[in-house]
């Protein structure tokens, strides 16, 4: 595969301009995961020809394009030039695929605002209709499979997996009537792996295991099958197969920031930080808008104490994001770590502003007034963080800023509650006996 690099100011090189190179290079791209790359190149190639001089390619050139901007996000576009599809030709084949791709985009690939499973549904009746034009019985049977697909998908987010799996399973027996073992093998595994995720949403994680041992079986070469079975490792404690799954997928797909972060969070759960952090700057360099990533590091840089490496992280996420509720969260935890409490409650505030339901907000804005000496202030932010959040952090918090105002009681109610709570580390544990000794400590002193 060639690359031509761009840098966007300077005119565009010479490059390779002929139609049919410019669909084979299309190809690969798509092929590979180089979406950018891809809508760059199906645009020269729609400049290149037209429906009238040459409508297959022009059509190779226009849904690879739209393929390839509803990867990257700019699917009300991809829209767009299914609609010109149509108004430009009765092609049957045409029609059949853009009906089948527009249905996918108001499935799945729309804002979801914009998103209309009963369009999507319309979109997909109309595709299977136009099947039955196909005089080739092998070419109809798969078309129709695949299409089916579709109809499986929008069951299954009705809450009707079980008809969806029906639906896949009947679609495997026919392929295998028509297709052999060997062949059109990438479209036998996304059929099997359909089935994995069907498995997965009516809770039989075994059987989708299996499913996803078959799927890599037929396409070795895809990440994302990486990824998913990666997952189900993990959900079961299987670390060391989920890293070896998260390592081939990126191996496969080294552009793609999900299994990088992916990796890290696992690497971080198992206390590999430095790996961890490898892994986010990693995430970062590929797409410095990814905001998890771009939080996990930072925190990871608080965690090992380099503040200033855990701020310069905040403060180099692209200008659209600095507003966001995490960051902003995490921003002003760093700041009062720093000592600059009037900034990280402005930090904070602005945050729960934007996102009232952040209880990571609330409970590092109790903090921060708790440390200004206003612990009644406190114990209000950390009321709204206890009922946003069952984790055992909200409430021990609460607990010692209600010991700091004398409400022993209420203090020791938060603190056997806390203690309750699946998972905690040792050292919170004592903490939280410590301070329910004091209060009983103070209860019993009061009796005498």
């Amino acid at each position: 595969m060639t690359l031509h690099l761009h840098d966007g100011g300077a005119p565009e090189p010479e490059v390779e301009s002929r139609p049919t190179h410019l669909r084979a290079m299309l190809g690969d791209s798509l092929a590979r995961g180089f979406y950018h790359h891809a809508v760059r190149t199906a645009r020269r190639g729609r400049a290149a020809v037209t429906p009238e001089t040459d409508l297959a390619l022009w059509w190779s050139f226009t849904t690879g394009l739209a393929t390839a901007l509803a990867a990257v996000g700019h699917a009300v576009e991809a829209l767009q030039l299914y609609a010109e599809a149509r108004a430009v030709t009765d092609d049957p084949k045409i029609t059949m695929s853009a009906a089948y791709s527009t249905a996918m985009l108001y499935a799945r690939h729309l804002p979801p605002e914009q998103q209309n499973p009963a369009m999507a549904r319309q979109w997909l009746e109309t595709a299977l209709q136009l099947t039955g034009g196909i005089t080739d019985e092998r070419r109809r049977v798969v078309s129709t499979i695949f299409y089916e697909q579709g109809i499986a998908l929008l069951d299954s987010r009705e809450g009707r997996a079980d008809e969806a799996l029906e639906l896949v399973n009947s679609g495997l027996v026919q392929l295998s009537t028509v297709l052999g073992a060997d062949e059109r093998r990438q479209d036998q595994a996304r059929l099997r792996h359909n089935r994995a995720q069907l498995h997965l949403a009516l809770g039989k994680a075994a059987e989708a295991l299996a499913d996803l041992d078959d799927v890599i079986a037929f396409d070795p070469e895809n990440c994302e099958y990486y990824v998913d079975r990666a997952a189900l490792h993990r959900a079961a404690g299987r670390t060391s197969a989920a890293l070896d799954d998260y390592t081939a997928a990126v191996r496969l797909g080294p552009h793609l920031p999900e299994a990088y972060y992916n990796r890290a969070t696992l690497y971080e759960e198992t206390g590999r930080s430095g790996a961890a952090r490898d892994d986010l700057r990693r995430v970062l360099a590929i797409d410095p808008a990814h905001l998890d990533a771009r939080v996990a590091l930072a925190n990871l840089h608080l965690a090992r104490g380099d503040l200033a490496a855990a701020e310069a992280c905040v403060r180099s996420a692209p200008a659209e994001r600095r507003d966001e509720p995490a960051l902003l969260c995490t921003l002003g935890l760093i700041r009062s770590e720093r000592g600059a409490l009037d900034e990280a409650d402005d930090l904070l505030t602005r945050a729960l502003d934007a996102a009232p339901g952040l209880a990571e907000a609330w409970t590092n804005r109790a903090a921060v007034r708790f440390e200004r000496g206003d612990a009644a202030a406190a114990v209000a932010d950390l009321d709204r963080a206890v009922v946003l959040s069952t984790a055992a952090e909200p409430r021990y918090n609460r607990a010692t800023a209600l010991m700091r105002l004398e409400r022993w009681g209420e203090a020791a109610d938060d603190l056997t509650a806390a203690l309750a709570v699946p998972g905690l580390d040792a050292k919170l544990r004592r903490d939280l006996r410590a301070g329910l000794n004091r209060c009983r400590a103070h209860a019993s002193s009061h009796r005498r």
